[in-house]
Formats: C-alpha cells, structure tokens, sequence
C-alpha cells in the first residue's frame, strides 16, 4: 500500500495552533494564534471562513458534547466557553 500523500485545505493562516473537526457541519475549527481568530475550513470543501476574532492569543480548541459550545485557551493560562453560534472573544465566558 502506497504512504499517502498529504493535502493542503487551507493557506494564509498566521500561527494554526489547535483544532477540532466538527464532523455534523464538515468544519475544522481552528485557533489561529498569529491572527487572534477562529478560523473554520470545511474539510472537504476547503473554503476558509473567520468565525471568532478579539482574541489575544487563542491556543486550542475543544467542542462540547452537547454540540452548542466551544471551549478555547487563550494565553496566558486563560479558559473560554463559547457558544457556537458566536465564536468572538466579546461573546466569551471566562471559565477559569
């Protein structure tokens, strides 16, 4: 079996830190720390939108099990519950 070869999805981002794939909407949701946004890529699409911007260095993203919210570490040591439906760092609780 032939090693596969890799595929570009996505260009233009300033530091791409952490993701997470939210497999009901085809989305890589990416903490872009370079830029301060959230950036998502549809997988198979490859089409690169900004969802969330404000943030002064998002370090990684994690999805809830509910589906509704996002959880992103900004540095330094900060922990933000988002919800989905607005990924700005104004529309942030500051969990810990």
């Amino acid at each position: 079996m032939p090693i596969p070869v890799p595929t570009t999805i996505a260009t233009g981002l300033s530091d791409a830190v952490g993701s997470a794939y939210r497999q009901l909407t085809d989305q890589l949701l990416i903490a872009d720390a370079g830029s301060g946004h959230i950036v998502s890529v549809t997988a198979h699409a490859h089409v690169k939108t900004v969802l969330g911007t404000g943030f002064s260095a998002p370090s990684d993203i994690a999805l809830s099990s509910d589906g509704l919210h996002a959880y992103v570490t900004e540095n330094p040591g900060t922990l933000l519950r988002l919800a989905l439906t607005n990924l700005n760092r104004a529309a942030a609780t500051v969990v810990a």
